[in-house]
């Protein structure tokens, strides 16, 4: 049996085409593409996709955690490095 797509799933999907200046503004302003693709209630890998069609360059993992961290206070950040007891 092929996959259809569901009317709530094709309207989101309708949605983010349509919206297509606001993702890939929000994506290229650190969003990620994990939480573009909840709040427009589409799958990443469809979104994913979208972007390539769309030539909008994806991240790579370093950038990702990179544009995570940007949005982190300061005094939120805890460093990994462990310094020698005195």
């Amino acid at each position: 049996m092929p996959y259809t797509l569901t009317p709530q799933r094709h309207a989101a999907r309708e949605r983010v085409i349509a919206q297509r200046d606001d993702v890939t503004r929000r994506y290229t302003n650190g969003e990620s593409l994990l939480s573009l693709a909840h709040v427009y209630n589409v799958g990443n890998s469809w979104l994913r996709d979208r972007f390539a069609e769309w030539d909008i360059p994806l991240r790579t993992r370093s950038e990702s955690v990179k544009a995570a961290w940007r949005h982190v206070r300061k005094t939120e950040q805890v460093s990994t490095f462990r310094r020698p007891a005195d």
